[in-house]
């Protein structure tokens, strides 16, 4: 595989591409006297072997296949009678002459309609006892020795259906898993975070996959070409999951998940010492109280995995936490409203929700957090940080305020492109406001800002087409000092440098 040159932040940089492969195997058509093919071998060479990625504007273009087969390449191929019902499996091997078998498999009558499936290599078809499903449970430390099986891992993506015949049985072989690559500057060691390992792969077109589970924590392995360049496979799945290294951050899927042949892209994340966090995986829901007890000293915590309701009565007893940081999801989404932390955390700084989808009420009622980012938060509810000490609130993909959402809040800044619904009394008493990013067409409550002393400024996420003066001086009930519009589609949405257009009031 070629890397992209390296163009790379001493930060943390990351690179990550999918590898897929579709396989032709073309069976060699073999002279049969008579025509009479009962119990004669069925032959395999390969013909055309090359990369077929997924459409997309991030895919990378397709290439030749070089790395498969090689020479000693092994291969399970099970025939099966058209109802699935499993009747023989051989194993061949690949050299240049194609694929050979001491037992090849032989054609059961001259009549009737078989299917094929195939898994290679030889090896990892043990765990395959019926041609039809492979179960798969991924390592959580990747070594070179595994990248190196597992590169050469290919499956049926659905049996090929035939009856007996001279001219040829084609198979379509495939790449069943998501190769990862973490390039990075740093000499950190890499993680994946809640990633899909354990699954199993349909080879007959008919069942159905079972949903991957996730590992708590994944470490990935060093490439032997590039000391920083970290790799390891992965479940294809439509759930984000994380990285960790000196960063943690979070993986933006394309659309229809994780699929062969995707580029993903990471999006920004806050930066922390991972040497510093104690990380606790709840791998099974409703263990946290088994893998984290209440004698833990730690107070930076990270946790992974997923929870139920008992886990997270579990986290809320612990108390001396400074720093919070859950990747996890949760078995239910209603969960999230137990997720809450009054005053008597009294000790908590900051709290990062991954994978939270709204924050719920009183959830930092009084609290005396400073710092709390939801990057995948839809919704904030009532009184979720009434008079709080939260100075800093990171919800970018927010719609919904309710009321009093943000009552008293200490935040000095706020982006909001999202919003589409603001509640009554959203703002008030944020004397320490002074501004604020909203989009256009935003459905306003009362008295939004009512005490906002230091508010002045907007940052209106338009086209500058879309601003009317008239309209936007007293966007939201609010009369405006200056207005920054015409957001320029990239760079920080409270940055005067992002947007195209500035109005200032007349008499301000």
């Amino acid at each position: 595989m070629t890397h992209t040159p390296r163009t790379l932040s001493l930060a943390a940089a990351l690179l990550l591409t999918l590898a897929a492969c579709n396989d032709d195997l073309t069976q060699t058509t073999a002279t049969t006297p008579g025509g009479d093919l009962a119990g004669q071998p069925v032959q395999f060479s390969t013909t055309a072997l090359s990369v077929t990625p997924a459409g997309s504007p991030q895919t990378r273009a397709a290439e030749p296949e070089t790395d498969f087969p090689t020479e000693g390449t092994t291969m399970t191929v099970y025939l099966l009678a058209d109802d699935g019902t499993p009747i023989q499996q051989a194993d061949y091997t690949y050299s240049t002459g194609g694929w050979t078998s001491t037992a090849p498999l032989r054609w059961p009558a001259s009549t009737g309609t078989y299917r094929f499936t195939a898994i290679s290599p030889a090896a990892m078809a043990d765990a395959c006892t019926d041609g039809t499903t492979l179960p798969l449970t991924l390592p959580t430390e990747w070594t070179a020795a595994d990248l190196a099986t597992y590169a050469q891992l290919r499956t049926t993506s659905e049996a090929t259906q035939t009856a007996p015949t001279t001219t040829g049985v084609t198979l379509s072989l495939h790449h069943p898993l998501a190769k990862i690559q973490v390039i990075s500057t740093s000499s950190a060691p890499v993680y994946l975070t809640d990633a899909p390992a354990t699954g199993t792969v349909t080879l007959d077109g008919k069942t159905t996959a079972n949903i991957p589970t996730t590992a708590g924590l994944v470490q990935l392995a060093t490439s032997t070409d590039d000391p920083l360049t970290y790799q390891g496979y992965v479940l294809p799945t439509t759930t984000a999951f994380g990285i960790l290294s000196d960063k943690l951050l979070t993986l933006t899927l394309p659309a229809g998940g994780l699929q062969a042949g995707t580029s993903l892209t990471t999006s920004d994340m806050p930066g922390i010492d991972i040497t510093e966090f104690t990380i606790i995986s709840c791998t099974t829901p409703g263990n946290l109280d088994d893998v984290w007890s209440v004698d833990n000293p730690a107070t930076k915590v990270l946790i992974t995995g997923t929870l139920n309701a008992d886990d997270i009565t579990t986290l809320k007893s612990h108390k001396e936490i400074t720093h919070l940081y859950i990747t996890a999801n949760v078995e239910d989404n209603t969960y999230w409203e137990k997720l809450t932390f009054p005053p008597d955390y009294n000790k908590l700084q900051e709290v990062y929700l991954a994978e939270a989808t709204y924050i719920a009420r009183y959830a930092f009622y009084h609290s005396n957090a400073t710092k709390v980012n939801a990057p995948k938060a839809t919704s904030i509810k009532e009184e979720a940080f009434l008079s709080s000490r939260v100075n800093s609130i990171n919800v970018p993909q927010v719609r919904t305020i309710e009321n009093y959402g943000l009552e008293g809040a200490k935040m000095e800044t706020i982006s909001l492109p999202m919003v589409e619904t603001i509640g009554n009394g959203a703002f008030i008493m944020c004397e320490r406001l002074t501004s604020i990013c909203l989009p256009t067409g935003v459905t306003f409550g009362n008295w939004l800002f009512t005490g906002c002393n230091s508010l002045t400024t907007l940052y209106l996420n338009c086209p500058e087409a879309e601003f009317n003066e008239a309209t936007h001086s007293n966007y939201g009930g609010f009369g405006w000092k200056e207005i920054y519009y015409g957001y320029r589609g990239t760079g920080d949405y409270l940055d005067p440098a992002s947007y195209t257009g500035h109005w200032t009031a007349t008499n301000p």
